[in-house]
């Protein structure tokens, strides 16, 4: 897929919409390969699914899209100089860089308090990368408050491509029953959910179920 756009859009799908939405994607980071190294930077439309402690990190440089999925547990001494020379690469090759982070655990959140902890030390590290990179077109929807989902992420041609599943298949958390619901009430739900909700002002943000 040549000639791509800058990815502003962000879009929230059900988890039985994403499901359809990905087929024919290319999977990145099948479990148990959750490092750095594992990452893909491609014309291809990609995704990767199930994050828990760890994070999910979509890029896109108007030329090609990245996506990586890193456990904090296989994390490694050169994780942050490994992502700031591909930050950097994919920002020299066209000037300009947006960016989608989620998955990973909020501080303190109940269970394995040291496990989120260096969940969200990481996604931590990511987002300072980022900003240091001076990447403005920036969005986190991080740092789950609950054990009760797990973090799908994909990027195709003109969005990066939200979802979550459920941890039980009896409940949907995320459940949206409104259509339409504007950019403000899906912040606003967000934020009951996850501890970092910063949505770029660039990026645009809708729901599909």
């Amino acid at each position: 897929m040549d000639n791509l756009n800058l990815v502003n859009r962000i879009i929230l799908q059900s988890p039985k919409r994403f499901e359809e939405t990905v087929k024919g994607f290319k999977e990145v980071s099948k479990f148990p390969n959750y490092s750095i190294k594992d990452s893909v930077a491609s014309y291809k439309d990609k995704y990767t699914r199930c994050a828990n402690s760890c994070a999910e990190l979509a890029m896109s440089n108007g030329k090609y899209t990245y996506l990586g999925h890193f456990a904090p547990e296989l994390r490694k001494y050169d994780f942050r100089d490994k992502l700031d020379y591909i930050i950097k690469k994919m920002k020299d090759e066209t000037g300009e860089l947006s960016a989608f982070v989620t998955g990973g655990h909020d501080v303190g959140t109940a269970g394995n308090k040291f496990a989120a902890d260096e969940s969200f030390r990481q996604l931590a590290d990511i987002g300072n990368i980022l900003d240091n990179n001076n990447v403005e077109n920036l969005t986190m929807i991080a740092a789950k408050k609950k054990f009760d989902i797990k973090d799908n992420l994909a990027v195709t041609g003109d969005s990066f491509i939200f979802s979550h599943t459920p941890t039980d298949c009896r409940f949907n958390p995320l459940q949206i029953d409104k259509p339409n619901p504007t950019r403000e009430e899906l912040e606003a739900l967000l934020k009951t959910r996850y501890g970092i909700v910063e949505i770029a002002p660039e990026h645009t943000i809708e729901y599909i179920g």
